[in-house]
């Protein structure tokens, strides 16, 4: 699950929806265009290990999400990756 937290600045990704304990978070405006790198390549990991990537495209949730994204960036800064799992 890839849950979007507008008000804490951040995206939740959960691999098991059972386990909330094991989450993986991308807060933005705490990190610099290195971090910002590594957040995308993680989330696209993330994707395409616990996500149906044809799907992500079929329903336009990318183009979504990419909007969300650059918006986040404009508007509180590069992110940073954190995982507890």
């Amino acid at each position: 699950m890839i849950r979007w937290r507008l008000a804490e600045h951040r995206i939740e990704l959960i691999a098991d929806i059972n386990n909330k304990d094991q989450i993986s978070t991308i807060t933005f405006g705490r990190g610099n265009q290195e971090t910002h790198r590594d957040c995308v390549l993680n989330l696209v990991a993330f994707i395409k290990a616990c996500g149906i990537k044809d799907q992500w495209k079929a329903d336009g949730i990318d183009r979504f999400n990419n909007q969300l994204w650059k918006a986040a960036i404009m508007e509180w800064g590069y992110p940073v990756w954190e995982s507890n799992s």
